[in-house]
């Protein structure tokens, strides 16, 4: 039964792999699950040698979960030290040369491999529960605790099995009446599936994180698009109206963008919007929202801005621009921008509303000579 499992959660894990290739945490967990099944099969063959069923299957076993480990330490993001994997394969290849033919004992060789797997599960446990305290609904709460319970359970078995074979009655076994291999028949192959059900889970929702990043994000520069500008304002807008927050609106637009793209080609273009965006992010509040709104304009979200708050900070960002040039194909080139404020407290808490008047606004220190910043909201 527990073999069947181990294959069904395998090829679970296997499909997953070939359907998301490019994830790599995901093919070094079904690499893992095919070397543990490997070592499974390897050290239960009684009809081979002893260096093979009693030294080789234990070895592809925990390699089999080292690479476990690894793939998700990589999946949290956390550095992976070989030498840690190394010495974990050296300790168990030891133990088990060691009761394989210095001292003889099957069970000594069984008992290495669980304490050490413990720890190896034990430690894939943590780094999932951390990060998904660190970051909650991340659904790393299933495969992390079915992690915790395959470790305790190993543990648990390893306590059985030193009772058996020491024959005291402080353990596990003698006050619940558990034979060896029994909690772990019991308990293993069904936690064995909820890690592997939790494991897709928690990177079916990094995928939907990120496709939703990409519907919120402007690829060429990073920051959120039209449509984050939207859920921003629908996150920010209702709030502003119950605590009569003011928020501010800034329409920017890069001036003479046509001439940069027709003059060093839409390349240099693109470079200089991402440019132009980086700086824009220097100058703004961290709570503030900077979205590219379209070709060469962005739009600003302040809020607790008053009028003359947001056009100070317009004003600013018109100098900040216009401070240092851009580099174009090794060659600095003056950059400046014009903006356009609107103010809630005279344009309301509509989105389109503030957008329309900051526009108006832009549009007017445009006709006014550029570099500049004007107010709709103080005129």
């Amino acid at each position: 039964m527990a073999a069947l499992l181990t294959a069904l959660t395998t090829a679970l894990l296997l499909v997953g792999a070939v359907a998301q290739r490019s994830v790599r945490e995901l093919r070094l967990w079904a690499l893992g699950n095919v070397l543990v099944f490997i070592g499974y099969a390897i050290t239960s063959a009684t009809m081979l040698p002893l260096w093979a069923q009693g030294v080789l299957g234990y070895g592809v076993y925990m390699l089999g979960l080292l690479q476990v480990w690894r793939g998700t330490s990589l999946f949290v993001r956390r550095a992976w030290r070989w030498q840690s994997g190394a010495l974990v394969l050296g300790t168990l290849l030891a133990g088990c040369l060691y009761f394989a033919y210095a001292n003889p004992w099957l069970e000594g060789r069984q008992m290495c491999s669980l304490l050490l797997s413990a720890g190896v599960l034990g430690q894939c446990a943590w780094l999932l529960l951390k990060q998904e305290q660190k970051s909650p609904g991340q659904m790393l709460w299933i495969a992390g605790g079915g992690y915790a319970v395959m470790s305790v359970v190993l543990l648990a078995e390893v306590i059985i099995r030193l009772e058996f074979a020491w024959g005291e009655g402080w353990a596990v076994g003698y006050w619940f009446d558990i034979s060896p291999g029994l909690l772990t028949a019991l308990v293993m192959p069904v936690t064995q599936v909820v890690v592997a059900y939790g494991m897709l889970l928690m990177l079916l929702n990094r995928q939907l994180v990120r496709l939703s990043n990409q519907v919120h994000i402007d690829m060429l520069t990073g920051m959120p698009n039209r449509a984050g500008l939207l859920a921003f304002a629908d996150r920010l807008l209702p709030r502003a109206v119950l605590e009569q927050l003011p928020v501010a609106v800034l329409v920017i637009d890069v001036d003479h963008f046509k001439k940069v793209n027709d003059t060093y080609g839409h390349l240099a273009g693109d470079d200089v919007l991402e440019a132009v965006g980086a700086r824009l992010r220097q100058t703004l509040r961290p709570g503030d929202c900077l979205c590219r709104f379209g070709g060469e304009e962005f739009v600003a979200m302040l809020p607790g801005m008053t009028p003359y708050a947001a056009l100070e900070v317009a004003q600013r960002l018109c100098s900040n621009m216009a401070s240092l040039p851009v580099t174009v194909e090794g060659k600095p080139l003056r950059i400046t921008v014009s903006v356009g404020c609107a103010n809630s407290q005279h344009y309301g808490y509509d989105l389109d509303a503030l957008i329309a008047a900051a526009d108006s606004a832009m549009y007017e220190a445009k006709n006014s000579g550029r570099n500049r910043a004007l107010s709709a909201s103080l005129q």
